[in-house]
């Protein structure tokens, strides 16, 4: 028996909508219901009387008299009335169950049947029809909708009965399709990489793709082929084979070009579309730049290269940001936690916000925090669907990092990866998030933080760009700390370039002293640290020292303490704590990593699986790490005998 499982509605209004296009024409709808109920458009009504002509050119009904079986149930939940009305397939005794027939031409079919009861969740409807078993898949609920194809009628009749495993089954309607199995469907082409993409013109872009082609059920399928061409564009679009469903392709010109995935079966055609930007390094700039330097302007906040200024506005009226000495150039904005600088966008400059950042972004800014108090406090963003600069506060978050996010783009998880390295320290820090179409990723003092793939246009905003917090949240998300010398651009910046923002100001050494380690130790062996120290800022004498911090018996003995890749060897099992420090003309910074140190035993390496070949037994009958004359004895206790179930000389060992 075939097995039909339950659909979700969208899934079967597609396939019907689609299925009608390619194969079925409608016989007839039957709906399941009252004599008084109104009747659906384009619905027959089926009331529950006995298998007869019913006079409006179809015969159909019940094996017996199931009138009494109706219900109309007048929901106000129901989706309209075929989802409102029914009649009961499957009762308690005497009624018994009934079977439904309707009188057909001997074919084939295609079924939309429908099952349930608005008001009522006490049926399982598990169907046979035509021989078909329709399992309820998920018990009782109010409705389950099945779609059933190429179901077959030799007798005349196409009958619907109840299944082992029904109860209380109730019918609400069937739509009837008439299948043509001589049809010949177009293929499916599936073109990629989804939606838009973006790169340089001097880059080559990866394209893939799917054709698949469902033959007719009767007749000649055709020869399926494919090929990829240039819908549209402004300069050439060169690939490397046509006719390969995952060519590679170059632009000669920047603009925007479709790409078309073409496929035939010798019947039908069908294509599918890939959209792409091709960009100009010439037009990657800076969108603004504020540098918190100048006071007493036209506005509050002037903006360096364009015309986005922006004005003070006080949460409660009073608190406003203030200017303090800066850490890039001479000043810096220290914002209280309740208020934030309102951007006025320059529509006029080139690039605008108006229209970007949209294929590629970057944000960089110098921040201190003051206090971390809140979800996603924000250095500046563009509403809470565009992009944003923030403090990184998803569950699992440390609630010390930071985040750059960006909406409309596919990546998982959404609008960007969260931050790891920790700023909250009462250090100044550079930040930069940066996505250029194919990642966002996150630099902290110029060191890689996350990165996460991602694709697609960035989602343009109607919410004002705000410093110091978010408008389309509440609470604002409202930063507690300062900003110097912040920055936004409609691309990419490259690691390079992060790392001459970065080397314009001081940052703390970043110290990792690395992962924590348990393992077995042989007495004088060397053991490898592998400690990270960077420090990107203004170049400054940097100083790097090992030291232990805690131990059971005697200091670790480092092979090279100024260097945080060495060696080290330890006096004694036991559990150490070492310390990794790095001291710049700005801060010391220490990161510890702690390491056990485990006298191995015998159990150790039966358990780890590491015996020698010849270890069987030892004074107990167990191994014992040696090979010896226990050994050799429980050897000869089995010499020349064997246990091959295929040999009858042999003992049989099961």
């Amino acid at each position: 028996m075939k097995v039909r499982f339950v659909l979700s509605m969208a899934v079967l209004v597609f396939a019907l909508t689609v299925g009608s296009a390619i194969g079925q024409q409608e016989l007839v709808k039957i709906n399941f219901q009252t004599a008084t109920a109104q009747v659906p458009d384009g619905y027959l009504a089926d009331t529950g009387v006995v298998f007869g002509d019913r006079g409006n050119g179809f015969s159909y009904g019940w094996d017996l008299d199931a009138t009494g079986g109706t219900r109309e149930r007048n929901n106000a939940a129901s989706q309209d009335k075929r989802y409102d009305t029914l009649n009961h397939m499957l009762r308690a005794a005497p009624d018994g169950p009934r079977f439904w027939e309707i009188a057909v031409p001997a074919g084939v079919y295609n079924l939309f049947i429908v099952c349930g009861d608005p008001s009522h969740t006490d049926q399982t409807n598990t169907l046979d029809v035509e021989g078909i078993l329709v399992v309820d898949p998920d018990g009782q609920d109010n409705f389950d909708e099945y779609m059933l194809e190429n179901v077959s009628v030799t007798d005349g009749r196409l009958t619907i009965k109840t299944a082992e495993g029904a109860a209380n089954a109730k019918i609400c309607f069937i739509d009837i399709y008439v299948a043509d199995l001589t049809f010949n469907p177009a293929p499916v082409v599936d073109a990629k990489p989804d939606g838009t993409v973006a790169l340089y013109k001097e880059e080559t872009l990866q394209l893939g793709g799917t054709v698949t082609d469902e033959d007719p059920i009767e007749g000649d399928p055709g020869v399926l082929s494919w090929e990829w061409s240039q819908g549209s564009g402004p300069g050439v679009a060169t690939f490397s084979d046509v006719s390969v469903l995952d060519p590679t392709v170059t632009f000669s010109a920047k603009g925007n070009y479709q790409l078309v995935l073409t496929a035939t079966d010798g019947d039908k055609d069908a294509n599918d579309i890939v959209n792409v930007i091709v960009l100009d390094h010439a037009d990657d700039k800076m969108i603004a730049h504020w540098e918190f330097d100048v006071v007493g302007g036209a506005f509050d906040v002037m903006d360096s290269v364009h015309d986005n200024h922006g004005t003070f506005v006080s949460a409660d009226g009073n608190s406003l940001p203030e200017y303090v000495a800066g850490w890039i150039g001479s000043g810096a904005l220290s914002l209280p936690g309740d208020s934030h600088v309102l951007v006025s966008i320059d529509a006029n400059s080139v690039p605008t916000f108006n229209n970007e950042p949209r294929t590629g972004a970057s944000i960089s800014a110098w921040i201190k925090v003051d206090t971390f108090d809140a979800a996603w406090q924000n250095v500046v963003s563009r509403g809470d669907n565009s992009w944003r600069l923030a403090r990184s506060s998803r569950g699992d978050d440390s609630g010390n990092s930071m985040a750059f996010h960006v909406s409309g783009v596919s990546t998982t998880p959404g609008n960007g990866p969260s931050g790891r390295i920790g700023v909250n320290d009462g250090y100044w820090h550079h930040v930069a998030g940066t996505y250029d179409g194919k990642a966002i990723t996150l630099y902290i003092d110029g060191v890689l933080d996350v990165t996460q793939p991602a694709t697609g246009l960035i989602a343009q905003s109607t919410y004002p760009i705000w410093i110091g917090a978010n408008a389309q949240t509440d609470p604002s998300r409202y930063w507690k700390g300062l900003i110097d010398d912040l920055r936004v651009y409609n691309y990419g910046l490259s690691e390079a370039e992060v790392l001459a923002l970065t080397g314009m100001g001081q940052v703390a050494p970043m110290v990792n002293a690395g992962a924590d380690q348990a393992l077995q130790y042989r007495p004088g062996e060397k053991v490898s640290l592998t400690g990270m120290v960077a420090d990107n800022g203004i170049p400054s004498p940097l100083s790097i020292s090992w030291s232990t911090e805690s131990a059971p018996d005697g200091d670790a003995i480092f092979d090279d303490a100024s260097s945080p890749v060495t060696e080290v060897t330890f006096p004694t099992f036991g559990v150490y704590v070492l310390a990794l420090t790095a001291e710049n003309d700005y801060a010391k910074v220490t990161d510890t990593v702690q390491i056990t140190v485990i006298s191995p035993t015998c159990a150790d390496v039966i358990a780890e699986g590491k015996l020698m070949v010849g270890d069987l037994s030892g004074p107990d009958g167990t191994p014992d790490c040696r090979v010896d004359l226990y050994d050799f004895v429980r050897m000869a206790e089995d010499w020349m005998r064997c246990n091959d179930p295929g040999a009858v000389e042999c003992e049989y060992p099961y």
